[in-house]
């Protein structure tokens, strides 16, 4: 069997504290996005762990999973998407 040779551009290893645990790379991409203040779903900036889409679509498919119909239109989320929606 003929030997295989090494690519071209070799991407480097990255050394954080997430590269040398026992999970996934997609867990460590997830933790690598929440430690850099972005969404761990989509990479878009966020305060949170989430970015206000995914916070909205999580807290519809809670209602909806708990059978919740009520819905509360000034809470901190509904205030920002609001804000956002202004902005752009």
């Amino acid at each position: 069997m003929p030997k295989k040779s090494p690519p071209k551009h070799p991407t480097k290893k990255i050394m954080d504290e997430f590269t040398d645990r026992p999970i996934s790379r997609q867990r460590k991409w997830q933790l690598r996005k929440v430690k850099a203040g972005r969404c761990h779903i989509c990479g878009k900036p966020s305060s949170t762990s989430l970015c206000l889409i995914h916070m909205h679509a999580r807290r519809a498919y809670a209602r909806k999973i708990n059978g919740n119909t009520k819905f509360y239109a000034n809470t901190k989320l509904e205030r920002l998407l609001k804000g956002s929606k202004e902005t752009s």
